[in-house]
């Protein structure tokens, strides 16, 4: 059969493995409402062709379990509903028509195979989240969808009420930035990025793109992060710009790269994550724009660790790293306070850029920030720095204030935090904000005390900025003694 040759071929545990190896830790995995098999394609277009799909759902699950086999994560997106939620060729429809909104059966289609989805995949442990739709149209109705897809989905099992969620934005990040902040549970909102779909990316030069990217679009995205507690990912884009763009430049390549390397830093330091679209493609070694296998090495870097490198491979190097990685230790809670008082914490501070004065001493796929491609953010929930939580809610409770309580108890938090994800495969923690927040509501009140939070989250992250610093100088100390 056609379509099976595909899938067997276009994707094998190759590609998953090159990703790995270049620092590449999750792939966003499209898919319709047919790939779940002709179950949930009866009274919809495909329901007289259904059987070619019988064998489509085990081949979804076998790319989940071969990324799993390279140590990679895997967000199920779902990119084509019952109906369209677009009118858009890549949701499964040639006629142009948004048929979802307007349909009860559509809608209640859809969230009954979201709901198999979260059956099916919430406990698979490397699947990362699952995205609810691919570029919706921005209708009336679509907040409201949003709630009862995901109010089911959370049903399904007690593991699931806290699975990460991604929604689509719509384009309409205002919105659903607010949207995600409305809520508490781990919802994320994706935007997509794109240049080269209008008049007026046509009209604008190369270097005015990288300019808009750098300058008022990164202003924007972080507004929208700022606001949705860091839960935001730019899980579409790439470096393609338009013949018109590109005409007045006299080194067309170099003007990709800049480009393309801006995107990527503005998208890497203001999101939880970003996807790549798309990974492979019919040509792609002659569309360095849209494919990124071509793209590897040329407009984009050749290598995507958080860290800079990845897991030291290098025998001689990996009991040196490890044994400084064992050995890190925040410092102790007297001087984290003096610190604090020297400097007053502003209770309203929880950025990422949240400066330390310490000097310390010399995860979950779920959680940890994510360079990752779309179309072939993160180690499960659970990480091993929860366990810390846990085992430490008791510690700084006798002759404390609860501000110094909430202060010395997060700094510890965070620079554990980023010590254990960097023993993760050199991660490092993503979605900071609903860490710090799913941190709070552990330990509850009698060791974080309400009035306090602000505290605990000012001095979660400037003890992961020291402990990532000092990662960041054990593997410099590694690198020098291994020359």
């Amino acid at each position: 059969m056609i379509l099976e040759h595909h899938w067997d071929t276009f994707i094998n545990q190759s590609d998953f493995e090159y990703l790995a190896s270049i620092g590449i830790n999750t792939v966003r995995l499209p898919i319709g409402y047919w790939s779940l098999g002709p179950q949930f394609c009866q009274g919809t277009p495909f329901e007289n062709v259904s059987d070619v799909y019988q064998n489509s759902w085990p081949r979804v699950t076998r790319a989940i379990s071969m990324a799993g086999q390279a140590g990679m994560g895997v967000l199920v997106d779902l990119h084509g509903a019952p109906g369209s939620q677009n009118g858009q060729p890549h949701s499964g429809v040639s006629d142009g028509v948004t048929g979802l909104f307007d349909s009860q059966p559509n809608m209640d289609l859809t969230i009954a195979l979201l709901t198999f989805l979260a059956e099916q995949l919430v406990n698979v442990t490397n699947v990362v989240g699952i995205e609810l739709l691919n570029e919706p149209q921005d209708d009336p109705g679509l907040p409201s969808l949003y709630d009862r897809a995901i109010a089911s989905m959370r049903a399904v099992s007690p593991q699931a009420a806290s699975f990460p969620l991604y929604i689509h934005d719509g384009f309409n990040l205002d919105q659903f930035s607010s949207y995600v902040a409305n809520r508490t549970d781990f919802v994320v909102v994706d935007h997509h990025s794109y240049f080269v779909f209008t008049p007026s990316d046509d009209a604008e030069p190369a270097s005015q793109h990288t300019t808009d990217v750098e300058t008022s679009i990164a202003d924007s995205f972080a507004a929208a992060s700022t606001e949705a507690r860091r839960n935001l990912v730019v899980d579409e884009w790439s470096c393609a710009l338009t013949p018109e763009s590109l005409s007045s430049v006299s080194d067309p390549d170099q003007a990709r790269k800049g480009f393309c390397e801006g995107q990527m830093n503005v998208y890497t330091n203001i999101s939880a994550g970003w996807g790549f679209w798309a990974y492979n493609k019919e040509d792609c070694s002659d569309d360095p724009g849209w494919c990124f296998k071509a793209a590897v090495g040329n407009s984009l870097p050749s290598t995507f660790f958080s860290y800079g490198q990845g897991p030291l491979t290098n025998p001689d190097q990996l009991p040196s790293l490890a044994d400084l990685m064992g050995d890190m230790s925040s410092p102790p809670t007297s001087v984290v306070l003096a610190s604090a008082q020297s400097s007053p914490t502003d209770a309203s501070t929880t950025s990422d850029d949240a400066q330390s004065d310490i000097a310390p001493p010399a995860l979950n796929r779920r959680w940890r920030s994510r360079p990752r491609t779309g179309d072939p953010t993160s180690w499960r929930r659970h990480s091993p720095s929860w366990s810390h939580r846990r085992a430490n809610k008791r510690g700084y409770e006798t002759g404390m204030s609860p501000e110094q309580r909430a202060i010395a108890k997060g700094y510890s938090d965070g620079f554990f935090t980023a010590k254990i994800f960097a023993q993760y495969g050199m991660s490092k923690l993503g979605f900071t904000g609903q860490y710090m927040n799913d941190g709070i509501a552990a330990l509850g009140p009698g060791v974080i005390k309400p009035g306090t939070e602000g505290n605990y989250q000012e001095w979660f992250m400037k003890g992961l900025q020291d402990g990532e610093n000092i990662v960041i100088s054990h593997i410099g100390q590694t690198n020098l003694t291994s020359t």
